[in-house]
This record gives structure tokens, sequence and C-alpha cells, in this order.
């Protein structure tokens, strides 16, 4: 067999042409026996493994020459370690032939022969660094970590602190809300006092004189919240405080003010001295140190019925007016 056949077949080609020698075996210019090899073959293993070829010595007609014909020159190996494979890269052979690259929450990669943390999945991250337990921390919900490593939720000394969906919130205690929506001051607000955000957020103790008490707008003391307005019962002989005036009798029904007791001075007489122009309310209890009765005021109580009574310490309703 020749070397032009040896071409056409695929199966060997020349690598290298002898070198002439000082007369050595073998050895006699282009003329003399050369290495001929073929393909390598596919690798063994996908990582890891050996391809091998055909080396044989052979002369310019295509014969077969024992191998120290071709000894000039160093023979060509027949078997090679597979590179089809980077160690240095593959997720699946990291480092060495099958170590496999794995990330918890994330995606995983390799560098340098080392597993890294390529990329983690929303709403996780890699706070500490550390490949072995991969994307740890879940920023969606950890209060030291909302949103992001280290972006940590301010203490809240009216609630709990909270992260959720990355965004600081946290649990206000009771009594407590952060009505102002921010979350560096966290629940702000003490809705038992707060007379802009009483009981609830937006909800202002607005009418005249109220304020927040419990977590409800209330008039002042011994004063009855009635039709928007603070209203109070006195000795005072039709005088009332600064800011307060004479009120409508319209605005009383049976026992409202039970268990209140006088502004400032018990009453010398039982009706009650109003705006309007008679008296048809009074007092079952009158004329004695409070708290007011059962049923006070009534309509038509003590004989008041169309009255007109402006006796020294007459029972007076008074209005909050500024």
């Amino acid at each position: 067999m020749n070397l032009i056949f040896w071409l056409l077949i695929g199966v060997a080609i020349p690598i290298q042409t002898l070198a002439s020698t000082n007369g050595g075996t073998g050895c006699h210019g282009a003329q003399s026996a050369q290495w001929y090899t073929s393909t390598w073959s596919s690798c063994s293993a996908v990582c890891g493994g050996t391809q091998t070829r055909i080396v044989q010595c052979r002369n310019p007609g295509g014969q077969t020459k024992p191998d120290d014909k071709c000894n000039c020159v160093p023979k060509p190996s027949t078997v090679q370690t597979c590179t089809t494979t980077n160690t240095q890269t593959d997720i699946q052979n990291c480092g060495v032939c099958n170590h496999i690259c794995s990330v918890a929450h994330g995606t995983p990669g390799c560098s340098a022969g080392a597993c890294t943390v390529a990329s983690c999945d929303a709403g996780f991250a890699n706070c500490d660094n550390n490949v072995a337990n991969g994307c740890e921390l879940n920023t969606l919900s950890d209060p030291d970590n909302c949103g992001g490593c280290n972006h940590m939720c301010p203490p809240d000394a009216n609630g709990e602190r909270g992260c959720s969906n990355g965004v600081c919130t946290g649990a206000c205690n009771p009594g407590f809300a952060n009505c102002d929506n921010d979350a560096s001051n966290g629940c702000e607000t003490d809705l038992q006092t707060s007379n802009s955000n009483c009981g609830s957020c937006g909800n202002a103790c607005s009418i005249v004189g109220t304020v927040c008490s419990g977590g409800v707008c209330v008039c002042g003391e011994n004063e009855k919240l009635l039709s928007g307005a603070c209203y109070y019962l006195d000795g005072s002989t039709g005088i009332c405080d600064t800011g307060y005036a004479l009120g409508s009798q319209s605005v009383l029904s049976n026992g409202i003010f039970e268990g209140l007791n006088y502004k400032h001075t018990v009453s010398g007489n039982c009706c009650i001295w109003n705006s309007d122009a008679n008296e048809n309310w009074g007092m079952q209890s009158c004329n004695d140190p409070g708290p007011f009765g059962s049923g006070d005021p009534t309509a038509g109580a003590a004989g008041c019925t169309d009255q007109f009574n402006h006796y020294d310490g007459q029972l007076t309703l008074c209005k909050r007016v500024l």
C-alpha cells in the first residue's frame, strides 16, 4: 500500500519526514521510512477520558517497517488526555471531573476551578459570601436584610420590626399606628391620645373643645358631646365660662347627663336655664352635690314646663363655642 492510498482513505497522514543522519540505520534522507498516524479517536469519557490513534513506521511505498527504521525521530504518542472539558469553568466538572456545583436558591458558577454563586433567585441573596449555603437569606421577609444585604429595618419602641416584599413594615403594638407611612419612625402615633389620629389614623378631634382620650374624642371634665358640641350643667345663674354660651335645650334627652357632675357649683333651682325662651327640662335630683342620678335631666321634671326661672344659682346649660 502506498502513501497516496493512505491519504485517500483518511486512515493516516505523514506528520514528520525523517531527517538525514550520519548514516544511521533507517535514516537515508527523504526516501527513508517515516512515521504515519491515523486521526485521533473519540474521547473515552466526557471528562478525564483519553483518545488513541494508530502510529506506524512506513517507507515511501507504503509498506510497514519495524519501528527502528524510523527511530531518527521519536515515535509520536498513541494516547492523549482529552481536553474537551474545561475544569476551570465547567459547573459539571469544576476543578476535577464530576464535581458538580450547586447553589441553594440561585444559579451556580465555576471560576478558576472553584464553585461560585453566579446569581441568586429573586428575593434571595448571598449575604455571607459563603458558597456552601448559597443564597441563604430571604430578602423579602428578613428585617435585618430587607430588600438587600444589611438593609436593616429600624427598631420601633411601639411595635415589632417587619419586612414584607422587601419593604420595611412591622406590626404596631395595640394603640399605636404608623399614620405618616414613614417606616423610619415606625409606629409613631399614640392612637389613645393623638387629637389628629384618635382611635385610628386620620380621625381628628375636630369639634371645638374635644380631645382624644382612650382613643375617643371627648369633651372636657363633666362635659357631654351633644349634636356636635360640648355641653355642661352648672349652678351658675345663666353665666357660662369663657368660650361657652347658653345652649338650646333641644339637644337634651332623658338621662343624658347621668353620672356627670356640676362644672363648678351646685345649683339652687331644678329647672335648666338655656338659650330658648322657656325652660322645659329639669333634674329629678337637684340642689345636691353630684354626680347626677338616673334619668337626669328629664323633660318636665320638678315642674319645669314652660318656666322662666332666673334665680340665683339657677341650673344653667352651657355650650362650647370657641
